[in-house]
């Protein structure tokens, strides 16, 4: 079997550079997941994917540069990788990134001499899946299968920005729904919007991998992010600064807390929407520090002082039945106790290991951080390290990606 994967990730190599040069933060959380993808698959086939990349940089002016040229890299020994060219403005952005994705994928497939075939991609960039259902209609072997991390006409509602531009973004999105010969989908619920009829799919909420990115992730120097706790008790948060997850409401649990019991701090990390508000209330609120958009080392340094980690997102909205919290394997996978709500989109394997909040009310936030953070040491560790062990185990990119082969095979052979 040779695989293509139509991946979205950085050379991390070069990430520093890039993330000064934007103006925009360049978000890590699609490119962990491609990145495990892609670990994964390598480890279960044997063999390097050959990657078709496009490094998902935001569009001029937001970033400066406007022509981008094909690159030639490698994401691990004996692979052939290559970034595809493209124009960096609207509209051409996507018209440019079609025709190059093709060109490189109908390329690979006439190099190919194995006629067991698998393009993949990560989510539903129309650029991308028009560039593989021309390739299928050229070469009707090949089989296309498609990650989807979402259901975008449901993030359609959630997501900020020009409503306009976000609503022809999602119908764009949907309109490539159900190319595919097989799926990766990462709730159960997402067969509500895709047809499987016919079809395969597996259910794969996430992958955990010790050290996300392909290739060496450039960490820069935290030290002046290092506090001192003594004796307090550190409530963590990391993640996208969304007014619906529910960041507010844990900010408010805090500030409750801390008039009784002043060594409650929150710690928050992100960036979006909220960013100058938890600001200014930072400016204004003892029990708050805020950090802003930091660096994976970073984030992770002030992750292992904290005493909880704490997903805020409520279980309201229909979203919650359509996608996984990428940061909920990743708090499990710290050592650390976690607390959250009991969201449609997460397996019943998860329950043990998470503390979750009992009611939407800020009161009842804080009577679970309390209940949490009082627990005896040993206890905290145990849970944690329990955890911990779940998603090393069982949620590994060999474990996971076994799964996806399988379903190829059972597909092709």
């Amino acid at each position: 079997m040779k695989l293509i994967f139509c991946s979205s990730i950085y050379r991390m190599k070069t990430y520093e550079e890039l993330s000064q040069k934007s103006k925009v933060p360049l978000s890590l959380a699609d490119h962990n997941l491609n990145s495990s993808i892609i670990a994964g698959l390598d480890q279960v086939l044997g063999m390097p994917a050959a990657l078709v990349n496009q490094e998902p940089l935001p569009c001029f002016p937001m970033y400066p540069q406007i022509v981008f040229r094909k690159k030639d890299w490698k994401h691990a020994e004996h692979a052939a990788d290559q970034n595809c060219g493209y124009v960096n403005l609207p509209v051409m952005k996507q018209l440019t990134r079609a025709v190059t994705t093709y060109a490189a994928l109908k390329k690979l497939v006439r190099q190919s001499k194995d006629r067991q075939i698998v393009i993949l991609t990560y989510d539903l960039h129309w650029e991308i899946c028009t560039a593989m259902a021309a390739v299928r209609r050229k070469y009707p072997w090949v089989h296309i299968s498609a990650v989807l991390p979402d259901i975008p006409s449901v993030m359609e509602g959630i997501n900020k920005g020009n409503r306009i531009k976000l609503k022809i973004h999602a119908k764009m999105k949907m309109s490539q729904m159900n190319r595919f010969d097989s799926y990766v989908l990462l709730t159960k619920y997402m067969t509500d919007y895709v047809d499987v009829r016919g079809k395969s799919y597996v259910v794969m909420e996430g992958i955990y991998r010790e050290q996300n990115g392909v290739g060496q992730i450039q960490h820069t120097d935290s030290a002046d992010l290092v506090a001192q706790n003594g004796d307090k008790k550190i409530v963590f948060y990391a993640g996208q600064l969304n007014s619906r997850y529910g960041i507010k409401n844990l900010a408010a649990a805090v500030r409750q807390i801390h008039k009784k019991h002043p060594e409650y701090e929150l710690w928050i990390c992100g960036g979006g929407e909220l960013e100058g508000y938890l600001k200014e209330q930072a400016r204004r609120d003892p029990s708050l520090m805020f950090y802003g958009y930091q660096n994976t080392a970073n984030v992770r340094n002030l992750q292992q002082q904290a005493t909880v980690l704490v997903n805020p997102r409520q279980n309201t909205g229909a979203y919650t039945w359509y996608s996984f919290p990428s940061k909920t394997m990743e708090y499990l996978a710290s050592g650390k106790p976690v607390i959250g709500y009991k969201l449609d989109g997460i397996p019943d394997e998860y329950d043990q290991w998470i503390y979750y909040v009992q009611g939407n009310s800020m009161e009842a936030l804080a009577q679970k951080i309390i209940e949490v953070c009082e627990l005896p040491l040993r206890e905290r560790e145990a849970v944690g390290a329990g955890s911990r062990e779940f998603i090393l185990k069982k949620k590994n990119p060999g474990k996971m990606c076994e799964r996806i082969v399988d379903m190829w095979r059972g597909c092709l052979y």
